[in-house]
């Protein structure tokens, strides 16, 4: 009995020191993203998401294209909704845009939907022109500019609005950049 309960103990104590040398090695990875491998760190960069993501060879990645999510938490619902290429677009995918807004999940439409977000409603108030919702989860700086030039510059827009969160953005931007590298 004394030996099962000394070999149950050593069990354990073996249990909690690999999870604490995990939890450490996790930190430590953690603290600069390059030690990640790149499937990892788009995994971590995409890791609030709530939905898909679609592997991208020059973004990390994009949501996929044509999706409707039925999002439900204790607060509130929507519908999450992606036109073409995966942009909160409800409308089709333009030839040219007026108007061209670059952003994160900030300007997805989270917990309103994409028809009551930012950009539908300043494209609602402008009327005319051609606006187009180019946002894309955990896209800082570096990643709005690739996005822009594939998806935007065929566009031609007179107008492009990058609309930057500093609270995340930078830190996204480190996690891009390790993945790049």
């Amino acid at each position: 009995m004394k030996r099962l309960a000394i070999v149950a103990i050593s069990f354990v104590a073996t249990l909690i020191g690999v999870r604490f040398a995990v939890v450490g090695i996790e930190k430590w990875m953690l603290r600069d993203p390059q030690r990640l491998p790149p499937a990892w760190q788009i995994r971590l960069q995409a890791g609030q998401m709530s939905q898909p993501i679609v592997a991208d060879d020059e973004l990390g990645f994009l949501v996929p294209d044509n999706a409707l999510t039925e999002v439900m938490t204790g607060d509130f619902s929507f519908t999450r909704t992606t036109g073409a290429h995966g942009f909160p677009n409800s409308g089709p995918w333009p030839d040219r845009a007026d108007i061209v807004f670059l952003g994160d999940s900030l300007l997805l439409g989270e917990g309103v939907g994409v028809q009551n977000g930012l950009v539908a409603r300043i494209d609602a108030l402008l009327g005319d022109e051609t606006v187009l919702n180019l946002a894309n989860p955990g896209a800082g700086a570096e990643r709005q500019h690739r996005i822009y030039l594939r998806f935007g510059t065929p566009l031609l827009p007179r107008l492009v609005v990058a609309s930057l969160y500093l609270a995340s953005d930078l830190e996204n931007d480190r996690h891009f950049h390790a993945w790049l590298a």
